[in-house]
């Protein structure tokens, strides 16, 4: 199995390794505590290659130096990687939105740097969700499917969506509004997927 690529974020930026300044302000609560920590247990797992964890550099006097590092590594396969977005100085949460897509353009791949084609094709995703009724009986629904998922799986996905609206509107929910695929398209859906190379199962364990 492929090791697993885990990217982790938390804007704020005033995250770090070690000595966690925790109370310092509303943005500085347990929950970096517990971002560090799930950070290092999942690099810990066998089947985890790598952990990222992406938060805002901050070069301000009135905050700790440690925050416009770069890079900080956490363990030899997790590190905490500072992006500059927005003024260089702390800002609470509430106040990044608007730069944001900064920090979006810095993180993602620039255009024709994606997957090899070779690599679109090899690669391959499978999902399991487990649920258990109200009446106790326990289920687990799981879907595969071949190709790249960031690029020819979710391809295929969206095709098969937009091929249903376009052929299969008399068979579609009659639900209205502001709807998930699952609500507007999951019984057409059901039907198209098997022919487009996805796997869908679901298995009863009690």
């Amino acid at each position: 199995m492929k090791e697993l690529y885990v990217l982790m974020l938390s804007l704020h930026g005033l995250i770090r390794g070690n000595d966690m300044e925790l109370g310092c302000d509303a943005d500085t609560g347990g929950q970096v505590l517990y971002v560090v920590e799930l950070m290092r247990a999942l690099a810990r797992q066998p089947q985890v290659g790598k952990v990222d964890l992406l938060t805002r550099r901050i070069e301000d006097p009135s905050v700790s130096a440690d925050y416009a590092r770069p890079e900080e590594t956490l363990a030899n396969n997790a590190r905490i990687i500072r992006l500059q977005c927005g003024p260089r100085r702390y800002l609470r949460k509430e106040s990044l939105w608007p730069y944001l897509g900064q920090l979006v353009d810095r993180a993602l791949p620039k255009p024709g740097t994606g997957p090899s084609e070779r690599a679109r094709e090899q690669g391959s995703y499978a999902v399991e969700t487990y649920t258990t009724t109200t009446s106790g009986a326990r289920y687990r629904c799981s879907m595969s499917q071949k190709g790249d998922f960031g690029y020819k799986a979710t391809s295929v996905l969206l095709g098969e969506s937009g091929l249903a609206l376009a052929l299969d509107r008399d068979r579609l929910s009659d639900l209205r509004g502001v709807l998930t695929p699952a609500a507007a398209m999951g019984d057409v859906l059901l039907a198209r997927f098997p022919g487009a190379g996805v796997t869908l199962e679901t298995v009863r364990l009690n």
